[in-house]
């Protein structure tokens, strides 16, 4: 339930005790609304898709082109690095891509409402003046194991080689720094 209200943000009722946790999609039967970016014990805030902070990857169908769409306080957010020749049009739908693991692919976030000079402007689906509740959605992107072992080595390296034997750690004198000279007594 949205408990608090700001321009482009909501506070939610529901925080950490309830599983609430920070990068969940918040989302109405109309589509994606924002995301939570601060979490309490028993609340939660929401930065709507519109704020001036809100950047989230997209894809405009059918074209498949993917951008980000930028929040600019206004109610109609705009796309951001585009392809150098989108295929797009007024009336696209526009839809999360999926991309960087935050938020799950599919969900409905609005239409391309205008292309100018100015850039390609979307209108949202969800009514942000009448947002009453929420629903945040828990997602964990899941690898392919054909693609498991590529992320096994950007996250820690390549694998050790066979046979390889780790250092042995120094001794306690020097990994605090204490010098020890032979027939030398340590002072008190």
């Amino acid at each position: 339930h949205v408990a608090g209200v700001d321009l482009h943000q909501r506070w939610l009722d529901v925080g950490a005790e309830h599983g609430v946790a920070r990068g969940m999609a918040a989302v109405n039967e109309r589509g994606l609304a924002g995301r939570v970016i601060e979490v309490g014990r028993r609340s939660a805030r929401v930065l709507l898709l519109t704020d001036f902070n809100s950047r989230i990857p997209v894809m405009v169908e059918p074209s498949r082109d993917q951008a980000i769409l930028a929040g600019n306080n206004t109610g109609l957010p705009t796309l951001a690095f585009l392809p150098l020749d989108p295929r797009l049009g007024v009336g696209d739908r526009v839809v999360t891509s999926g991309r960087g693991g935050v938020l799950p692919p599919g969900i409905e976030v609005g239409t391309v409402r205008r292309i100018d000079d100015d850039g390609v402007v979307v209108e949202p689906l969800v009514d942000f003046a009448r947002l009453e509740y929420l629903r945040l959605l828990e997602y964990t992107e899941i690898v392919p194991p054909e693609q498991l072992e590529q992320l096994q080595r950007e996250m820690y390296g390549p694998p050790l080689p066979p046979g390889f034997v780790p250092p042995e750690p120094p001794a306690a004198a020097e990994v605090i720094g204490l010098a020890t000279t032979p027939g030398a007594e340590a002072a008190p």
